[in-house]
């Protein structure tokens, strides 16, 4: 069983639903707008914008459906 398996098992106990696997173009503006953030946040870390895009681009990201309980709330995978 590979990672990605077992976290979507963890996310189903708590009623998670993952639906899709998010798309270059909506990774690249999620992560190009994040990445700026963070390092305007906290200019004292020295924080550098593109190392930052690098890292997170790299991640797959997913979609899901989650119960009420949660909200709004936002889930990257």
């Amino acid at each position: 069983m590979n990672f990605f398996m077992n976290v979507e098992k963890n996310l189903l106990k708590d009623g998670i639903i993952v639906t899709e696997k998010v798309d270059t173009e909506t990774i690249l503006n999620i992560t190009n707008n994040i990445s700026k953030k963070i390092a305007n946040t906290f200019p004292d870390f020295n924080l550098d914008a593109e190392e930052i895009f690098s890292k997170l681009f790299s991640l797959d990201m997913y979609k899901a459906d989650m119960p009420e309980r949660y909200g709004r709330s936002k889930l990257l995978l």
